[in-house]
């Protein structure tokens, strides 16, 4: 084939993708005229039914929820009476729903957040809301950047189906969660020589520090709770022993850093083979994310029932984590193939150790370890337990 055939099949090709995405224009905007106008009509086109919803395709509404006991309906209806008549919070009503093993329409935990957000949809006052927002926010494809329209740019349509909430129980929840949300002024707490740098190694929670004179601080116990409110069993520690550990790392650090740069390992080849791995591991995690996505549609289809839903889940989240856990160990030792090559790394710890005990006040401490940690991991189960202690270098 000569150029020019060549290059004929490169223009009838272009033409040919400037055609098919003229068409996708042209289709994605006939759908989304379709959305609104069945929007206007009352119509659901947002997507999954909420809580506490069916989606008719019959009627093209949304139909309430009756089945199980305690039905759909039932569990948002005592969600909203928990808030306005036994003034729970809104992580004590999913803790409450988790205990009793009723879960999300994705077959999830409840927490504080997706609670929040049932609370707030008008979708239980028999409305339809379409047009909120334009654009998209998500984080791997390139869209129309997410954009939230004025409330007077909505189409909002009232008595579009059965109501499950009254007017008066909805305002009397808005108003309640609107006074929660008023910030009470306090003073501002002091920096520690650890502030921002602890964070719990059972489940990732930042731990507090709790400042106590001479210096004599403490790192308190976790404060997270799980799906069903239980406690994190993390134990605390005094802030000094923590910091005596971590110059033990630093010294131990720069020391590993000063053999691999003797011994001359920190090549372009290992730092290529730490590379592949993390990318082959990334890949790995797409597959998994993906297969996650395909189980909730196995889901809401009817294929597995919410039992193997939740046992697949389970499985595939473990394998997340262990896929996660290699690629913060490859990603440490990427960091010290990198920093035998910053000649300056070794010399900045080596000020950090000899000149530590000089440091006087906590802030300045803490922008000593913080120029050199990202942060640092603590595991104590116990108050015999010594602790695990993990120093993450930067």
């Amino acid at each position: 084939m000569g150029t020019e055939e060549y290059e004929i099949d490169d223009m009838v090709t272009d033409f040919k993708s400037i055609i098919a995405k003229q068409e996708f224009q042209m289709i994605k905007k006939r759908l989304r005229a379709g959305k609104k106008a069945g929007a206007m009509k009352g119509n659901w086109v947002n997507g999954k039914a909420p809580y506490g919803y069916e989606y008719s395709h019959k009627t093209k509404k949304l139909i309430p929820d009756t089945t199980g006991n305690p039905s759909p309906v039932e569990i948002v209806q005592s969600v909203f009476n928990d808030v306005c008549k036994n003034n729970m919070s809104t992580s004590e009503i999913a803790y409450k729903l988790n205990r009793k093993g009723i879960y999300t329409n994705s077959g999830a935990y409840w927490s504080n957040t997706a609670i929040s957000r049932m609370l707030k949809q008008e979708v239980y006052l028999g409305k339809t809301i379409y047009g909120k927002s334009s654009g998209s926010g998500h984080k791997n494809k390139k869209t129309t950047p997410l954009k939230f329209k004025d409330k007077s740019e909505w189409i909002i349509v009232n008595n579009a189906h059965e109501p499950i909430i009254s007017e008066e129980i909805f305002e009397d929840v808005q108003q309640i969660m609107g006074r929660s949300k008023k910030v009470i002024a306090t003073r501002k707490s002091k920096i520690s020589a650890l502030s921002g740098l602890i964070k719990c190694k059972c489940c990732g929670a930042g731990m507090y520090i709790q400042r106590k004179p001479n210096n004599k601080n403490i790192i308190r116990n976790c404060w997270k709770k799980d799906a069903f409110g239980n406690k994190c069993g993390n134990k605390g520690i005094a802030e000094s022993k923590v910091i005596n550990r971590i110059l033990i790392e630093i010294k131990k650090y720069r020391d590993e850093l000063a053999q691999i740069l003797e011994q001359g390992q920190g090549n372009d080849k290992n730092r290529d083979a730490i590379l592949k791995n993390i990318a082959d591991l990334k890949k790995e995690l797409k597959q998994l994310e993906a297969k996650k996505d395909r189980l909730d549609d196995f889901l809401e289809d009817g294929v597995y029932t919410k039992e193997k839903y939740l046992s697949r889940m389970d499985k595939l989240t473990a394998k997340e984590k262990d896929a996660e856990s290699e690629i913060e160990l490859l990603n440490n030792q990427l960091k010290k193939q990198d920093a035998v090559q910053d000649k300056d790394k070794i010399a900045l710890l080596d000020t950090v150790l000899n000149n530590f005990d000089q440091v006087v006040s906590e802030e300045d401490k803490n922008r000593v370890f913080k120029s050199i940690i990202s942060h640092i991991d603590l595991k104590r189960l116990s108050d015999d337990d010594e602790g695990e202690i993990t120093v993450n270098f930067l």
